[in-house]
């Protein structure tokens, strides 16, 4: 489902990722560990095309995203740490005009975007603008935005920060639902019981570079992570 092959990418003279190889297969559920300023969240803006690659490339499901980025974000629904909407789009419009952007008709993208929006808790705000909204609203709608439409890749990046506890539970069974429908889930978060709560594969970050790959079990709980993680982080 993502193959990145040979990824370099700096700002100024500060190099991000030299050479990065990485492979994730459909259905997987990877949780990405680094400390902070260690390229988790540059990996995303580079598969979603916010930031040029210097060289290399990344292919969503065999489209790369350098020769055909247009298709290949088509494939990706995403949650970035800091939610940032059109100031000029409600709730409802903004899922309606993502789920047009995904191949939905009109009519398709307004009722599945109803049906998500009840699913997050925003029925009853489907019409308040984004700037109205609070943190935690605004985090259960870029959730709505990233699954509206049926992507085949979710990136979620630090998905629970500022969220209250019952929409954190709501959030995993989203989650959830995705994971038994097949659908690949990469996850940059700072929260170990996440990614052994959901996680079926974690990479370690350090530098830029893959530190450590590693499939999970039953036998991996959070304090084997936070040992691994003062090693490989």
């Amino acid at each position: 489902m993502l193959k990145i092959v040979g990824l370099n990418k700096s700002y100024g003279n500060k190099k991000v990722f030299k050479d990065l190889d990485l492979y994730i297969k459909k259905g997987e559920v990877v949780g990405i560990l680094g400390k902070n300023g260690m390229g988790k969240t540059t990996l995303f803006e580079c598969i979603t095309t916010i930031s040029k690659l210097d060289d290399g490339d990344i292919l969503i499901d065999g489209i790369s995203v350098k020769k055909d980025p247009y298709r290949s974000k088509n494939k990706i629904g995403i949650c970035f740490q800091d939610a940032i909407f059109d100031r000029f789009f409600n709730a409802l419009e903004i899922l309606i005009f993502t789920g047009e952007y995904r191949g939905l008709s009109h009519k398709d993208s307004k009722d599945e975007a109803l049906k998500i929006l009840k699913k997050v808790g925003l029925e009853e705000k489907k019409e308040r603008m984004s700037f109205d909204m609070s943190g935690g609203e605004r985090k259960r709608l870029q959730l709505a935005q990233a699954i509206i439409g049926d992507p085949d890749l979710i990136l979620l990046d630090e998905p629970t920060a500022g969220l209250d506890l019952e929409f954190q539970k709501c959030m995993f069974e989203i989650l959830d639902e995705l994971k038994n429908r097949g659908k690949t889930i990469i996850l940059i978060t700072h929260y170990l019981t996440e990614i052994v709560r959901i996680a079926s594969r974690v990479i370690f970050f350090k530098e830029g570079k893959v530190t450590y790959d590693m499939k999970l079990d039953s036998t991996i709980n959070e304090k084997r992570l936070l040992e691994l993680y003062e090693v490989y982080c």
